[in-house]
């Protein structure tokens, strides 16, 4: 088994977003569902003694007063998505918004929301917190409501993400997620595949994966850098001073502690020290704009490639014991507080979804990474979509 890589050697970044109060995506990519695994088990419970208890008065104000256009000829609901997403999103002004981020994604992406937008009643709403969310309340007999940031550029992908979340719980058996509940051909669930695959990993794969990961990272990295005319020598010679800066910088604390008059003297000493080591005043202040140029590049290689590998990251991280494989993603921590593996499965839902909804490229790309996973994946989505799984919304008349 090859040396556990160090991912602070690879990476020497700090993506955004805590990853673990909020549940959201380091990086911003998209965030997680709103309901814990207790909270599905007794979810049926609450709501027939609410709903008893309450009577009338329970049903919810938001519910819809207009139906969708309706073809007397055919069996489906003919969709208008500027009527779906006006009746669905809980404040008027945001209904164009929603729309536009529907046309972000790409055909199927589409096709699957308006398939299912008569299957399911599940709402629509922007954060103001800038994190996406799928929320289920316990007064709530709908299908739930997909929230997501208004200013994000990639809003098109957390939409999905967090619609894929709406699916799992809308079509779910007794309110615990399709995913861990719907049966498939072999007689087991989703969330089977994905322990089965966990439990079939050899940890030099995880490796593997990471410094496959961190390659297209560097390639990428270097393209750009080499259509800006940033050579290689430069980016190593560079690198070489912000290691000697670090390496002077830790000494130069060390030396001078509680020297106020040496402390105040700190550019003056450290450029000394540093030039002591070939490097002249003149090229350091040079140096230092290529390396941070170079950060900036690297940093945007990150985001751009973490769609690509986000499922990956998410889950191997998970079964690595770390979280946050690739950068992305969210803690071990995260999941251990919510049910551990089905958790990880409803996020795997999600995460396919959201691929499979705006670039199928990606899609096929983690499936060849976890085939047996996606094929469970795609086993039971097919369940859904052909109506095989009723919905909720179905179920409940």
């Amino acid at each position: 088994m090859p040396k556990k890589p160090n991912r602070t050697d690879l990476q020497n970044y700090v993506p955004a977003g805590n990853g673990d109060e909020s549940g959201e995506y380091r990086g911003g990519t998209s965030t997680s569902e709103g309901m814990h695994d207790s909270d599905c088990e007794n979810y049926r419970k609450v709501l027939e003694a609410k709903k008893e208890a309450l009577g009338n008065a329970f049903n919810p104000a938001s519910k819809p007063e207009e139906e969708l256009v309706r073809d007397p000829n055919k069996q489906s609901t003919e969709f208008n998505k500027e009527k779906y997403f006006k009746t669905y999103t809980l404040n008027d002004k945001d209904t164009s918004f929603f729309v536009s981020k529907y046309d972000e994604m790409n055909d199927f992406g589409k096709k699957q929301i308006a398939e299912l937008s008569s299957k399911m009643d599940t709402r629509f709403d922007r954060s103001l917190s800038g994190t996406g969310s799928f929320v289920v309340h316990l007064n709530d007999l709908n299908g739930g409501t997909v929230i997501i940031p208004g200013d994000d550029n990639r809003a098109n992908r957390v939409m999905a993400h967090e619609y894929g979340h709406a699916i799992d719980f809308n079509f779910g058996e007794e309110g615990v997620f399709a995913s861990s509940s719907v049966h498939l051909s072999n007689g087991r669930t989703m969330e089977d595949a994905v322990c089965n695959h966990a439990n079939a990993v050899d940890r030099s794969r995880i490796s593997d994966l990471f410094y496959e990961f961190h390659d297209e990272v560097g390639k990428l990295t270097s393209k750009v850098c080499e259509q800006e005319g940033i050579s290689k020598e430069d980016i190593e010679r560079a690198t070489s001073l912000n290691t000697e800066l670090a390496r002077t910088e830790a000494q130069f604390y060390h030396e001078t502690y509680n020297n106020r008059e040496l402390q105040g003297r700190k550019e003056e000493i450290m450029n000394k020290k540093v030039a002591e080591k070939g490097f002249s005043p003149s090229e350091i202040d040079t140096l230092k704009k290529i390396y941070k140029r170079v950060s900036e590049i690297k940093s945007k290689s990150l985001a751009e490639l973490q769609p690509k590998w986000a499922v990956i990251s998410d889950y191997y991280g998970y079964i690595d014991g770390e979280g946050y494989l690739m950068g992305c993603g969210h803690s071990v921590d995260y999941y251990r507080k919510r049910g551990g593996y089905s958790a990880v499965t409803r996020e795997v839902f999600a995460e396919l979804t959201e691929q499979r909804f705006n670039d199928e490229a990606n899609y096929q790309f983690t499936k060849s990474k976890m085939p047996d996973v996606v094929e469970a994946y795609e086993e039971l989505y097919n369940k859904i979509k052909s109506g095989v799984i009723k919905s909720l919304k179905e179920r409940r008349g």
